[in-house]
């Protein structure tokens, strides 16, 4: 069996999923690596305290829309 995941195939959004969207992340980022290799795999985006601050807004929101509380 060969297996049919090529991680080179993806590209995965750069950014904050903050709300239902991503929103943009600037030019600051860490390399995420590849377990098997080392390789970098792509960018992940670094926040800075606005975009955190904006994101728990966001979480409490949807917190207390979604009726769990």
């Amino acid at each position: 069996m060969t297996p049919s995941f090529d991680p080179d195939a993806l590209s995965p959004p750069r950014g904050h999923f903050i709300g239902g969207v991503y929103r943009g992340s600037g030019d600051d980022a860490l390399d995420v690596r590849q377990a098997s290799d080392g390789k970098i795999f792509a960018p992940c985006a670094v926040a800075d305290a606005d975009r955190v601050d904006e994101a728990v807004v966001a979480a409490r929101r949807g917190l207390a829309e979604s009726g769990w509380m």
